[in-house]
């Protein structure tokens, strides 16, 4: 003879039955399979004892299915919650005003634009006037991208079918009209170093905001000082931009012989 017996059957993928169903709830369902099985068995006065093992195994794999979907359902609500913070903290993070990109166009310009006439001079006097005719302009993202890809990074060429732009010391001269000299870089640059850290009574090299708001804010300055504030802000900003919100300490080697 057919037994009936409750067919529980759970959805795990269904959020509806992770949230409508409690644990108490699903432990309840075995009461009613282990009341059903003995009203059946007493109704009809069959005797299953020889098929105790059997069952025992059966109601033991019943509880282990119940506590896998337990703990499944806790899982699920853990990284609903998880997801629901991480949603909120990218909301709420807000980019800091002092960051730095690779190339900070609002940076350098408002530093252009804030230099005074006076200043303006001894820039020009250094050699580097061509860098004060800088104007803010718009250059998609897109095009920027195109260009870095056909960079040659090994021979310092722009490639593209078969044509070269050279990135030569003469090439950046015509574009950005900046100083030739034949002389070489410097290659140590902690005697540069500690002369700009001295001038500024510093005991390691301040983020480039320290010097832009030197020149934004209008401080009395030396010579000396508004040509280093300025070439520092254009070199981190512009000329030779990096991710740091500290200039490099690699072209400080231009100041030695300050």
């Amino acid at each position: 003879m057919v037994r009936n017996r409750y067919n529980v059957c759970i959805n795990i993928d269904s959020s509806q039955d992770c949230d409508s169903v409690e644990s108490e709830d699903i432990f309840d369902s075995e009461d009613i399979f282990d009341s059903e099985d003995n009203h059946s068995c007493a109704s009809h006065g069959i005797d299953h004892s020889h098929d105790g093992d059997h069952e025992s195994i059966k109601r033991a794999a019943y509880k282990e299915v119940l506590k896998d979907f337990a703990d499944i359902k806790i899982l699920k609500r853990k990284l609903a919650l998880s997801l629901s913070c991480e949603e909120t903290k990218s909301i709420s993070v807000k980019p800091s005003k002092d960051a730095f990109t690779r190339f900070s166009v609002s940076t350098f310009s408002s530093v252009v634009e804030s230099l005074t006439p006076e200043n303006r001079k001894v820039i020009e006097d250094f050699g580097f006037g061509s860098l004060l005719q800088f104007d803010r302009c718009f250059v998609p993202n897109k095009f920027v991208k195109w260009v870095a890809r056909h960079v040659n990074y090994r021979s310092a060429d722009i490639v593209f079918n078969g044509k070269v732009i050279s990135l030569t010391k003469e090439s950046v001269h015509l574009v950005l009209g900046l100083p030739l000299s034949n002389k070489c870089f410097p290659s140590d640059p902690s005697l540069g170093k500690s002369i700009v850290l001295s001038k500024f009574a510093k005991q390691s090299i301040p983020p480039v905001t320290f010097f832009s708001k030197k020149l934004i804010d209008h401080e009395v300055l030396s010579d000396e000082e508004v040509f280093i504030c300025f070439i520092l802000v254009a070199m981190n900003s512009f000329l030779c931009s990096n991710l740091s919100l500290t200039p490099s300490p690699k072209y400080f080697g231009i100041f030695e012989h300050w």
